[in-house]
C-alpha cells in the first residue's frame, strides 16, 4: 500500500488544493507525487464505454469534497473524531483518484468489456464514497444515511488495509 505513504505525504503540510481540472472533455488528474499529472480526453472514448460521461462530473464532485474535507481539517484543532472521519474520507478519495487514473489509463490503451464494468463499479462506489464526505462535513444534510454503503465496504473495495490507513491517519492528525 505503498499509495496510501505517498498520499499523506501529497497531504501532510501542505496547502488544500484541488486535484482535478476539467476542461470540455479533458480530465486532468494530479494525484501523486510520484506519478504526475495523468491527462485524457474522454470524448475519445465515450462512444465506445458509455460510462465515462459520469466520470468528469464524479471526479469533480469527490475533488470538491475532498477540497472541503481538507479546509475542515485544517480548521480542527482538536484530534477529534470527526477530524479523524475527516482525514479517513480524504485519504479513501485520493485513493479513488488513484484508482480512477490506472482505469482511464488501461481505458487508453485498449477499451475492454471489463474495464467498463470495472469503471461502472468505480463509479457506484465513489458516489458512495461521496455521499459519506457530505454526510461527515454536514450531520444536518438531506445525504446523511443516504449512503447504501459503509465505509469498510468501500475501504474493502478500494483493497485498504485498515491498519495502515490508521497508522497513516494518526501521522497526519
Amino acid at each position: 500500500m505503498g499509495f496510501l505513504h505517498s498520499a499523506v505525504e501529497r497531504i501532510k503540510g501542505r496547502q488544500c488544493e484541488k486535484l482535478v481540472q476539467r476542461t470540455g472533455n479533458d480530465v486532468s488528474l494530479s494525484t501523486s507525487l510520484d506519478a504526475g499529472i495523468f491527462k485524457i480526453n474522454l470524448g475519445n472514448f465515450s462512444r465506445v464505454i458509455r460510462e465515462l460521461v459520469n466520470v468528469p462530473d464524479t471526479a469533480v464532485a469527490l475533488d470538491d469534497s475532498q477540497y472541503h474535507l481538507c479546509m475542515a481539517i485544517s480548521n480542527m484543532k482538536d484530534n477529534s473524531k470527526l477530524k479523524e472521519d475527516c482525514i479517513r474520507i480524504r485519504l479513501m478519495v485520493i485513493m479513488g483518484f488513484n484508482q480512477l487514473r490506472a482505469i482511464l489509463a488501461s481505458i487508453e490503451e485498449e477499451p475492454t468489456e471489463e474495464l467498463k464494468t470495472e469503471l461502472a463499479k468505480w463509479l457506484r462506489y465513489m458516489n458512495e464514497l461521496h455521499m459519506h464526505s457530505i454526510s461527515v462535513l454536514d450531520p444536518y444534510s438531506a445525504a446523511r444515511d443516504k449512503s447504501g454503503m459503509t465505509l469498510e465496504q468501500i475501504i474493502q473495495y478500494q483493497e485498504i488495509d485498515e491498519k495502515q490507513l490508521q497508522e497513516v491517519i494518526d501521522q497526519v492528525k
